[in-house]
């Protein structure tokens, strides 16, 4: 496959059209050709579109019952995909869009986790995914669970559940998903996400991959 950057944002609302242009000309100027949004805060019966000339095809799962949470995936005007099928979620938590990126069929998943029970919510994601998804599989996202130990991702204040984290990574491995930026860069420190009421960096968001499609990624970030 092409080597394609794909992006991961939460970008907390976009329903003001200033922010919205602001973040698709920002995500363009970063090189996205793929790109996974979370929390859109859109409303069911008044969703703006994302389509822009930077990005032609565009993919939503809006929370029916509120303006809140919400995922979207944005494909770049120069990427060959071509969709079969997708799934949203009605709580605006994730969602599975396949379909044929040239002659390679794949699987693009966007799951944006709550920050209580991201385990049992992934669980149950992760259920829906192994019957929905074929050929290459990414999945990404914000799952709100740090995915690095103390002495490996969290600086100055380590806020790392270990407990969370290690059922979190039990859960992975059973679905044969590993992180692949990790797998990229094993001995790198970077974070998504800066916290300020705990003084602390984490790296709540990564893009997950089956770990016998591992030889798909590029040979560096």
């Amino acid at each position: 496959m092409t080597k394609i950057r794909f992006i991961s944002l939460n970008v907390r609302g976009l329903n003001i059209p200033q922010k919205r242009r602001k973040a698709l000309t920002d995500l363009h100027r970063q090189g996205g050709d793929i790109v996974f949004l979370q929390e859109t805060h859109f409303r069911a019966d008044a969703a703006p579109s994302l389509s822009s000339r930077f990005y032609s095809q565009s993919f939503y799962s809006i929370y029916d019952a509120s303006k809140a949470r919400g995922v979207a995936i944005l494909l770049a005007r120069h990427i060959p995909f071509t969709v079969i099928h997708q799934q949203q979620d009605a709580n605006g938590r994730f969602l599975f869009v396949k379909g044929t990126l040239g002659n390679q069929k794949i699987t693009l998943a966007n799951i944006y986790l709550p920050n209580r029970g991201q385990c049992a919510e992934l669980r149950s994601i992760l259920s829906k995914l192994d019957k929905f998804r074929e050929g290459l599989l990414i999945c990404g996202g914000d799952f709100n669970v740090s995915l690095d130990s103390s002495r490996e991702g969290v600086y100055p204040t380590p806020s790392v559940d270990d407990s969370l984290r290690g059922r979190f990574l039990h859960l992975l491995h059973k679905h044969q998903l590993v992180d692949g930026w990790r797998a990229l860069n094993p001995t790198v420190r970077d974070y998504t996400f800066y916290s300020a009421v705990a003084h602390s960096y984490s790296r709540l968001d990564t893009f997950l991959i089956p770990h016998h499609q591992l030889t798909t990624l590029p040979d560096k970030s």
